[in-house]
């Protein structure tokens, strides 16, 4: 079987079907030629691997038995990531017209918001395309609207990924939609171009407080989604506010909390720089020790690396490689393919990624 098809036929797989050649990323094997697929390794190509790009869109020549995968961007993913870009640009407009119904029109029920999170679930029908489009991108300057679009497709990741039921997922949902409503109140300051002063500094920690009173007597809404919104930056540590609590942080809040870190810190805002994206994953691995949820935070990097995988990249000197494996424990120096040669940039001081390109 060519490794087209098999990248075609995977949600079809049955369990004792038996694999007719090496999966392979690189050196990396990823299931043996005669391989007996258990009902654990479908699961793991499809929630791993086949929303990868090094697996999803391959040259379109039938891969030999132990032929290497040489991955490259076709034309049909840019369509892809292009169209999640549009679509996102859409539900940000789409999300202040909803914020503006519930804050300036008082109309306190979340059908609008349920139907919202509905649409997201369907259009974003890949993973891959959404979580590409989010690296690229971030939200920009918008740290309400595309944000709150950003925070939710990584929060409903992270949530199956954790292993979340349906109707949890669904609240998660809500609750990372309207993680940061609370900023709708102080906008302006928000998109203030100059540098922000400890006053308005203390008036934006203030946003969750002032969600949760906007939104806790809306009838039939789950207090998940309501503890959710007003927890989300809380931390173990007890850094965190409104609250300043270490305990009893809601598993909504710790998810978002992840979420809404990854988001901000791939994001230009008017007061900061993006960071790049090797070394939010390392602010995200430091944060797991004493702030973050340290189990969620492994689950989180140990999946979202392989979005990583098979993307070219910009180096320091001015070449562009191929991400080829990150060590999760070591994630800004990854193996790189670069001009047919392998470079593991442990070995390198003075070399590191610049940036993702597309």
């Amino acid at each position: 079987m060519g490794i087209e098809n098999f990248c075609e036929s995977i949600y079809k797989f049955e369990e004792g079907s038996v694999a007719e050649i090496d999966i392979m990323i690189g050196d990396r094997v990823l299931v043996r030629k005669g391989t007996i697929l258990t009902e654990a390794i479908i699961k793991k190509l499809q929630n791993l691997y086949l929303e990868n790009p090094t697996l999803n869109h391959m040259n379109n020549e039938i891969v030999k038995e132990n032929q290497k995968i040489d991955v490259c961007l076709d034309n049909k993913d840019k369509e892809m990531i292009n169209d999640v870009r549009i679509k996102v640009e859409k539900y940000s407009e789409h999300l202040n017209d909803i914020f503006d119904e519930i804050y300036i029109n008082n109309k306190n029920n979340m059908e609008e918001v349920t139907a919202f999170v509905k649409k997201i679930l369907k259009e974003l029908d890949s993973p891959r395309s959404a979580v590409k489009n989010i690296l690229l991108e971030g939200s920009g300057e918008d740290a309400i609207f595309k944000h709150s679009v950003n925070v939710t497709v990584i929060s409903l990741l992270l949530g199956k990924w954790i292993g979340l039921d349906e109707k949890e997922l669904n609240f998660l949902m809500r609750a990372s939609i309207l993680h940061d409503f609370g900023k709708y109140k102080i906008k302006d300051i928000l998109m203030k171009k100059e540098k922000l002063s400890k006053e308005e500094f203390q008036i934006i920690k203030e946003h969750p407080i002032i969600a949760y009173k906007l939104i806790k007597d809306i009838p039939y809404l789950n207090d998940s989604i309501k503890l959710g919104v007003l927890m989300h930056h809380e931390r173990l540590d007890g850094s965190g506010y409104p609250l300043k609590i270490k305990t009893n942080i809601h598993h909504f809040a710790r998810i978002i909390a992840i979420a809404d870190t990854f988001d901000a810190l791939n994001s230009n805002r008017p007061y900061k720089e993006r960071k790049d994206l090797f070394t939010v994953l390392e602010i995200i691995r430091e944060e797991s020790l004493r702030k973050l949820d340290y189990n969620y935070c492994n689950i989180f990097i140990e999946h979202i690396i392989n979005y990583y995988i098979g993307e070219n990249v910009l180096l320091s000197n001015g070449k562009i490689a191929k991400i080829i494996q990150i060590d999760p424990n070591n994630l800004s120096k990854p193996l790189l393919l670069c001009e047919d040669e392998f470079i593991n940039l442990k070995d390198y001081v003075n070399l590191e990624v610049e940036k993702l390109l597309i």
